[in-house]
């Protein structure tokens, strides 16, 4: 009986032994799809980077609020002559030089800017969504996306036009991940850089 009992503590601390050793593979399997998710993620964002986004996500980041909620009810609106490089980017569009200091934008304009945005912010929703419930490795993502917040030029991915079209309700990922830099900005000296240790 004894060479039984031995038999069966030596058999269990193989299968514990093995359960454990499952279980590390599992989690290192995870780990590694998280990581994977995450360069998928960026690669299909670059993929559908272009010209006209980038130039409407920086143009619309100098939107005060008045002026964000005219652009979201696709309404005319004003934008400062300093931009006209912006405009002519985001809409490509044959902007003519205005006589004065403000290029007015019509209807039509101010839609196709707001089209620009909603996409935009739509498709950055999807990649920080996966951030935002760990599905993607959570540090990737935001090394890669942190350039989209600077505390020191006051942008905060589009917050004035996603305050208008309706916050944390309808982008509730973007803004978790704007909020979580906010923090790790005022945790260093604004840079965007890791305090040294």
């Amino acid at each position: 009986m004894e060479v039984a009992t031995w038999i069966s503590a030596v058999a269990n601390i193989f299968i514990a032994l093995g359960v454990g050793l499952a279980l590390c593979s599992f989690r290192g399997d995870h780990e590694r799809s998280r990581r994977e998710k995450a360069v998928e993620l960026i690669s299909q964002w670059a993929l559908n980077l272009n010209k006209r986004g980038s130039a409407a996500r920086k143009l619309v980041e100098t939107l005060d609020h008045e002026k964000s909620k005219l652009l979201f009810n696709q309404e005319p609106l004003t934008i400062g002559k300093k931009h006209i490089g912006l405009v002519r980017a985001a809409l490509e569009a044959d902007v003519n030089e205005p006589e004065g200091n403000e290029i007015d934008l019509d209807e039509n304009q101010s839609s196709e800017l707001r089209w620009q945005v909603v996409t935009f912010l739509n498709s950055l929703e999807s990649v920080l969504s996966a951030w935002r419930h760990n599905i993607a490795d959570k540090d990737i993502i935001t090394e890669q996306f942190r350039y989209l917040v600077s505390k020191t030029d006051g942008h905060y991915i589009l917050e004035e036009f996603r305050v208008v079209a309706g916050g944390s309700h309808t982008y509730p990922a973007i803004q978790e991940f704007v909020e979580h830099l906010k923090k790790e900005l005022n945790k260093n000296d604004g840079s965007g850089k890791r305090p040294v240790a």
